[in-house]
């Protein structure tokens, strides 16, 4: 009010004094006629107003907030955050103390992390590491083509036409993926799902040429145990089959494996030749005692009452996932179902819904 005053120059300030003169002669005998008796009571109330307002405000004690302390340090939620990228968004810290904080007590929240942990460290295949995974199955298929036949490619139009690359799975699952992005490097004669090709391994059976069969992870190995009696049990090419096998030309080559899984194929299948770029060992399964993730037997067992518990209501056929695994696995863009349901599932546990750190699609 006092700036519109003086804007107006019915106020302006004395330079002798610094104080404020009024200018005009009506505003300034009206204010000494009648400002005592009706702008002082005025200003009286509303001095009083505010007064009681403030003292009000002074009175009023607001509750502390009392935050109870997260048992697991920020500083190690952040270290382990800063390793995981899925589906192409980095996790950060809230999100992965909203998940432990599902496990509801301190002692299962620290559980859960150790778990988290170690997949961080040790189980979590980031798109870098994937991609030399594929170069090192591409140098792997390069080393083995010099030791069969003529050690040769038989290169037409700028692909190598004695060379067959196809998948166990389904058309859309991470194997058939993965064969597509080797083909992209290899670019071999032939690719494509494998009852597709009766015709290829027919007219090639006596060319020198290789089948290259890939996935990306082998578990259990059932899932390619499962692909591979299929594709060698395709009727009508029984004995084109049985020459391939004998001579060793049927390849079958993983990223990532479990050593068990390897070990069950070739055992299964001791005429192909099967490779894994590389193989977790008992470090990313869960409750494995050689894992080192937990301190004895008993906390072992406390772990794996937990894991069964909550697994049960998530995905009550497997809930240490497939096979009871209990893998502590995660790709950048995906999850193997080998890995315990409590990152991947969603469901409803105790009555409350489930939110997986890892959703697969």
């Amino acid at each position: 009010m006092v700036d519109r005053l003086q804007h107006r120059r019915v106020l302006s300030p004395r330079r002798s004094d610094n104080k404020i003169e009024i200018n005009l002669p009506i505003f300034r005998d009206w204010l000494s006629e009648y400002s005592e008796i009706r702008v002082l009571p005025k200003w009286r109330t509303f001095s009083h107003k505010r007064r009681a307002e403030e003292a009000i405000k002074e009175e009023v004690q607001i509750a502390p907030i009392i935050e109870v302390p997260f048992p697991i340090p920020e500083d190690d939620l952040l270290f382990v955050s800063q390793q995981l990228v899925y589906c192409g968004k980095q996790k950060d810290v809230s999100e992965l103390r909203l998940w432990l904080k599902q496990f509801d007590d301190d002692i299962r929240i620290e559980i859960a992390f150790l778990l988290l942990k170690r997949l961080a460290e040790s189980g979590y295949v980031s798109e870098g590491a994937k991609l030399q995974a594929l170069s090192r199955v591409e140098e792997a298929l390069l080393s083995k083509r010099q030791e069969i036949g003529q050690g040769v490619w038989r290169v037409i139009r700028g692909r190598s036409e004695n060379l067959c690359i196809t998948y166990v799975d389904s058309d859309l699952k991470s194997g058939a993926t993965t064969a597509r992005e080797l083909a992209k490097r290899l670019r071999p004669g032939k690719s494509g799902a494998p009852n597709t090709l009766a015709d290829w391994l027919k007219s090639h059976v006596d060319k020198d040429a290789l089948v290259l069969i890939v996935d990306d992870f082998a578990g259990t190995g059932s899932t390619v145990l499962k692909g591979l009696e299929r594709f060698l049990s395709q009727e009508g090419i029984e004995d084109v089959l049985e020459s391939y096998l004998d001579q060793r030309r049927i390849l079958c080559y993983l990223l990532y494996s479990f050593s068990e899984a390897l070990q069950r194929l070739r055992e299964n299948y001791p005429r192909v030749d099967f490779l894994a770029a590389h193989v977790f060992a008992e470090e990313v399964s869960a409750l494995d005692s050689e894992a080192g993730i937990f301190e004895d037997n008993e906390e072992i067992g406390f772990a794996r009452d937990i894991l069964i518990q909550i697994g049960r209501e998530l995905t009550p056929q497997m809930p240490l996932g497939y096979g009871d695994l209990g893998g502590l696995v995660v790709f950048h863009n995906t999850v193997p179902n080998d890995t315990l349901p409590i990152f991947w599932s969603s469901g409803i546990v105790n009555d409350k819904p489930w939110k997986p750190l890892f959703p697969r699609a």
